[in-house]
């Protein structure tokens, strides 16, 4: 089934069931939250093979995922989202300040989601902006291996990451990454802001105003 819905419909509905402007960056459409969420920065909508998405990122940043790894309800909320319907991964990537997605270092990522927030929440020194050199010290491959978030296939990727930016600083991001996805080609404005109401709930964050 071909769906036919574009970018800058899915923002009009985006901005209507959050209540703030958004933005087209295709296929994408985003918006930010602005009524004091702290966990997430946004929530993005797209079209994804037969279905719509919808789709946000927990913990990116340092004030972020210290807030959130921070409240073990928050955590165990995001991952009960897996139970009603949504899918529930880890985002663990490597960046810079300013780093555009694309010029990010995403690992596959085949750990469970579940072990990937235990990791977190009770350890988070590893997080955070790091020196050039720590990064392209081999005991931190040997971390990323040790604790499941790599394979040692996936080791000379990060290598050609780290070979095409001179950036002296680089940061370890331990996102998780959360889906809704419908099967109908045009969803309603009640159920688009039912699944971010959904969401920020299980999150422990301000519902939507």
């Amino acid at each position: 089934m071909h769906i036919d819905v574009e970018a800058g419909e899915l923002c009009s509905l985006l901005e209507r069931a959050v209540g703030s402007p958004g933005r087209v960056h295709e296929p994408y459409a985003t918006v930010m939250f602005t009524h004091g969420v702290i966990a997430a920065q946004r929530v993005s909508m797209w079209v994804e093979n037969t279905t719509v998405v919808l789709g946000s990122w927990v913990g990116e940043l340092q004030p972020q995922y210290r807030h959130f790894y921070g409240n073990s309800a928050a955590v165990q909320g995001l991952l009960a989202l897996a139970e009603n319907g949504w899918q529930v991964r880890p985002n663990l990537h490597l960046a810079y300040h300013q780093c555009p997605p694309q010029r990010r270092w995403y690992p596959r990522m085949a750990m469970d989601a579940a072990d990937y927030a235990h990791y977190w929440t009770h350890d988070l020194s590893s997080a955070g902006r790091k020196p050039r050199a720590e990064i392209d010290d081999p005991v931190f491959a040997e971390w990323l291996v040790d604790n499941g978030f790599v394979a040692p296939t996936e080791l000379p990727g990060l290598q050609d990451w780290l070979a095409g930016h001179a950036r002296t600083k680089i940061d370890i991001r331990p996102s998780m990454a959360i889906e809704w996805h419908w099967s109908e080609s045009h969803p309603s404005l009640p159920s688009v802001r039912a699944a971010v109401g959904e969401f920020l709930a299980a999150i422990r964050e301000p519902a939507l105003p």
